[in-house]
């Protein structure tokens, strides 16, 4: 149970008008510490929600997600915060870097 990050049954549903739309269904991963992953699917499968929500950017619509067996999904913006900075990381498709710092100050800018 320790050193893993759990998503049950999550699922993450966008309303437009009244349509819904579900960019996660049901899904159910266990992310092990010092593992890699990778995240594959065709455009639309949901896998930018899905790194959303498994790094703490985003909330799910149903589900439950735990970390280290702590239920985690309802905690404070600023707890989120400690747990990004200190026990879940990923690489962005995209840099995602500030254009106006050094790359040392990219990279320094979590602690």
């Amino acid at each position: 149970m320790s050193n893993e990050l759990i998503l049950s049954k999550g699922k993450k549903v966008f309303k437009i008008g009244n349509e819904k739309i579900y960019a996660l269904n049901n899904v159910s991963i266990t992310i092990r510490n010092k593992t890699f992953y990778a995240i594959m699917g065709h455009s639309g499968a949901g896998k930018s929600t899905l790194i959303q929500i498994l790094g703490l950017l985003d909330s799910l619509s149903e589900g439950e997600l735990y970390l280290n067996g702590e239920k985690i999904q309802d905690l404070s913006e600023n707890e989120k915060a400690r747990i990004r900075m200190e026990q879940v990381g990923f690489v962005f498709q995209s840099f995602h870097l500030n254009p106006k710092l050094k790359a040392i100050e990219n990279v320094m800018l979590p602690i």
